[in-house]
């Protein structure tokens, strides 16, 4: 093979890097840089393009927004109430709320209540702004205040962050009791699917629930026998109570870490069981990547971690590289 050959592969070669170098889409750059974990240790791209930081207890430091952030929003959730003889659990507030683009953020996050007690608030503050999501209370109130409802049986299956009141059974979602006897009352209140929270346009792919109400539940015994039995359902990671009249059992469910949900109820223990720790998420997008001209010369730069790429440099060095391997062709011939 000539030189003349192998000279016009590698120009051809080098011409192609540098169309590929001009014209290089943006958005893949940032892609495969992987430019959320850059932005944030740890930060994941969701399905939605946003970059996402959890937390599931409160962090030592503050949260210190990334350069370059364009949007930012917090998913707030609150811990759920305790339950015990006769209530269950209302569950945590649910919210997103919007935050500024610059400025560090302090978090806390709801941790596990002791088993007779409300539910801890989740906030976040940001310069003067707390934002605060409400702890579920003991009595089935949800944080946000649905009450609880109530039956001939038991008082009150927990109230539901964000869902609507339990007195007229609208939210119930349906009776597995073991007894075929429909008591809606005994379920817990619905808790919030996050991406249906008014105003979360960057979670708008979250399709986790939170915040549900604990479970109550019924029953009827002639001595130690269970005769019948009514199982309310919990759901969004509230707790509950199976009974098995068949067996003569009574299995707790407990509420779900970091779910938000309220304890379900028990038919006769009178010892409180816990409701459930919450959570606070960030969600936030990056500004997209810009051209810009430094002393003549394109420079692409990231705006999330300030790192540029030097498109003419780059272009040079590649011509090097070529004419050094034309020169050791001829050398070899």
């Amino acid at each position: 093979m000539s030189i003349k050959s192998n000279a016009k592969k590698i120009g051809a070669f080098v011409g192609l890097a540098a169309f590929a170098a001009l014209s290089q889409n943006p958005s893949a750059a940032v892609a495969a840089s992987d430019a959320c974990d850059e932005s944030y240790a740890g930060a994941i791209t969701t399905s939605n393009g946003a970059c996402e930081v959890t937390f599931l207890s409160t962090p030592a430091e503050t949260f210190q927004v990334p350069a370059g952030v364009s949007a930012l929003q917090a998913l707030l959730v609150a811990g759920g109430g305790a339950g015990s003889t006769g209530y269950a659990g209302g569950g945590g507030e649910v919210k997103v709320v919007d935050l500024e683009t610059a400025g560090d953020v302090t978090i806390h996050v709801a941790a596990q209540p002791a088993p007779v007690n409300d539910g801890e608030d989740s906030f976040v503050t940001q310069g003067s702004t707390t934002f605060t999501a409400k702890g579920g209370l003991g009595n089935g109130v949800s944080g946000n205040g649905n009450p609880g409802s109530s039956s001939g049986f038991n008082t009150g299956a927990g109230g539901a962050g964000g869902a609507g009141g339990r007195d007229t059974g609208d939210n119930n979602v349906g009776d597995v009791g073991v007894n075929p006897t429909n008591m809606p009352e005994f379920n817990g209140g619905l808790g919030l699917v996050v991406k249906d929270i008014a105003g979360a346009t960057l979670f708008s792919d979250d399709t986790d629930c939170f915040g549900g109400g604990g479970a109550n539940n019924g029953q009827t015994s002639f001595g130690d026998d269970i005769q019948f039995g009514w199982n309310g359902v919990a759901v969004c990671g509230a707790g509950s109570t199976v009974i098995d009249p068949a067996n003569d059992t009574v299995t707790i469910v407990e509420a779900t870490a970091n779910s938000g949900g309220g304890a379900g109820a028990h038919p006769y223990d009178s010892v409180g069981r816990a409701g459930s720790s919450g959570r606070v998420v960030l969600r936030y997008t990056l500004a997209e990547v810009t051209t810009t001209a430094v002393d003549g010369e394109p420079k692409t730069t990231l705006a999330n971690t300030g790192g540029t790429l030097d498109v003419v440099p780059f272009i040079a060095g590649l011509a090097i590289v070529a004419a050094g391997a034309v020169a050791l062709r001829r050398r070899n011939n």
